[in-house]
């Protein structure tokens, strides 16, 4: 399962995997999460 989130002050969207989502978001005023994606990878 992928994370759909924004975590720099580029604004661009990506792709994290399960063990960086749970450290990108902590302590950062960029993060956005933007939902799951569960489709076949």
């Amino acid at each position: 399962m992928l994370y759909r989130v924004k975590y720099d002050s580029s604004g661009e969207w990506r792709f994290v995997c399960s063990d960086c989502w749970g450290t990108i978001g902590q302590h950062n005023p960029d993060y956005i999460y933007g939902g799951t994606w569960k489709a076949q990878k």
